[in-house]
């Protein structure tokens, strides 16, 4: 009880357990028979409740575009140039990102008749991609800067390194486990980071035609990233800083 309390507390967690069971939606509507009469009325009504908490989700975040610009302004600052480049453009595209999504639910609520709303859509998408592919970028460099900071994690990239060539043996494949294991636990902000914007990279990348998953892969990878964010919410310290 004290978990569903925290997250219907926070905007964050209430979109994030809205987000998880749209993308449940889609996964659960495309895992049934659409040639079953019995099971059509179900596929409907799932779709139904999909684009209902899409919407909403939209209506949650409205005007949230501009907080995420003015953010940006402050992480320019950061003194790792890197980090800063890279998310100082994530905030700028998510902001336009954003706007856009703003500008869809406009549509969608019938406030203005004359958006073309695929259009917009596809707008969105561009930035989101944009916006995944450079958190995508500081989660390879945040990984990068540990293996090069600790010794023994180099021996990770060296197993998975020599692992691309040849065979390895049982204990050799063990021990690349067991520090690949190491590593994801003790890191795990930037495992979670990593594992969540990689599984939304194919969700805008699917809506602009450069993937052709199903709507029930689509729905699981936006499952898993939601969890993920869920985790965050619950746990700050999963939470890659500074954003």
């Amino acid at each position: 009880m004290d978990i569903v309390i925290k997250l219907n507390s926070q905007v964050a967690g209430k979109d994030k357990v809205a987000r998880l069971i749209q993308y449940s939606c889609r996964a659960l509507w495309d895992s049934l028979n659409q040639k079953d009469e019995s099971q059509i009325a179900l596929i409907h009504q799932l779709k139904n409740l999909e684009f209902i908490l899409s919407s909403f989700r939209k209506l949650l975040r409205f005007g949230k575009s501009f907080e995420v610009f003015y953010s940006s302004l402050k992480s320019i600052h950061y003194s790792d140039a890197w980090i800063a480049f890279t998310s100082t453009v994530t905030k700028i595209c998510q902001a336009i990102f954003l706007l856009t999504d703003h500008i869809i639910w406009l549509s969608r609520s019938g406030l203005f008749k004359n958006i073309d709303t695929p259009k917009w859509s596809q707008r969105s998408n561009r930035y989101w991609v944009v916006s995944l592919i450079m958190s995508i970028i500081r989660d390879v460099y945040e990984i990068n800067r540990v293996i090069s900071s600790f010794t023994s994690y180099k021996d990770l990239t060296q197993c998975i390194a020599s692992s691309m060539f040849s065979i390895r043996s049982t204990k050799d494949i063990t021990r690349c486990a067991s520090s690949l294991a190491e590593f994801l636990v003790t890191y795990k902000h930037i495992t979670i980071d990593t594992i969540k914007n990689v599984c939304d990279l194919f969700i805008p990348l699917n809506g602009l035609g450069y993937t052709k998953l199903s709507p029930k892969v689509i729905g699981l990878l936006g499952v898993i990233s939601s969890l993920m964010g869920l985790i965050v919410v619950l746990d700050p310290s999963c939470k890659l800083l500074p954003q």
